[in-house]
């Protein structure tokens, strides 16, 4: 048995794998609800008259901050 096998065969390194796959799996998990909960936001915002950003010459789509298309 080589020296990196004998490391990665203990069990101090084997939790500690597993913890840092949990600890990215939570991450991913966190980052997936904060852009659901960001999206919903974004729709409350829009229902809320925006504030003015440019002055839209022509009537057109324009891009809102939020993501969404706002019809001015």
């Amino acid at each position: 048995m080589s020296q990196e096998e004998n490391t990665y065969s203990t069990p101090a390194a084997f939790f500690k794998k597993r913890s840092r796959r949990g600890y990215i799996g939570h991450m991913n998990a966190f980052s997936i609800f904060r852009r659901s909960l960001s999206l919903e936001l974004g729709e409350l915002r829009n229902k809320v008259p925006p504030p003015v950003y440019t002055k839209v010459v022509s009537q057109k789509w324009i891009e809102s901050p939020y993501g969404q298309k706002l019809y001015h």
